[in-house]
């Protein structure tokens, strides 16, 4: 854990120097991107998709859909989730911060699980750098707030939980 924070504390004080003059690949209009996510930091790991709409240089508002899955011994899955999603880009460069929110639903694929349904939120902050081709890539950190529902045998069961969520997205 010491060298995975060691390495991004060097990647970032080097990032805003070397990219630097790339001129902004933020401009208005479409956007999508393509993320690996890892929860538990190995135990849950996903790929997502989100495309959107970018209204300025700072704002972008999207949706999407991805999956992940949680390998926890009985209850191991592969869990789908559709979002929406809203990135705030906080400097008019090239390396930038940004900080963002997704909200989603997520379902169990396995059948022995469907009476199972998930909320999803995600406050994150991270880094963007842009690219020489005109995209960019982005590491965030965040807190996934995972909120399931269980309905069965006439009641309803409501347990939150809290994972540690980091994404690296290849934005296009």
């Amino acid at each position: 854990m010491k060298r995975i924070l060691a390495v991004l504390v060097i990647v970032f004080a080097f990032s805003a120097n070397a990219f630097s003059q790339i001129p902004s690949f933020r401009e208005k209009g479409y956007k999508g991107s393509v993320t690996y996510s890892n929860m538990y930091l190995v135990r849950y790991n996903g790929v997502e998709t989100s495309h959107g709409y970018m209204f300025n240089e700072n704002h972008y508002l999207g949706g999407g859909a991805g999956a992940y899955y949680t390998p926890d011994g009985l209850d191991s899955n592969a869990i789908v989730h559709f979002f929406a999603d809203y990135h705030a880009y906080c400097f008019d460069k090239a390396s930038t911060l940004v900080v963002g929110l997704k909200l989603g639903y997520a379902k169990p694929v396995f059948p022995y699980l469907s009476n199972y349904h998930y909320l999803e939120m995600e406050p994150n902050v991270g880094w963007s750098w842009g690219l020489n081709s005109g995209n960019g890539l982005t590491l965030t950190l965040g807190t996934y707030s995972l909120t399931s529902i269980v309905k069965g045998y006439g009641e309803i069961s409501i347990a939150i939980k809290l994972l540690p969520r980091m994404c690296l997205s290849y934005e296009f």
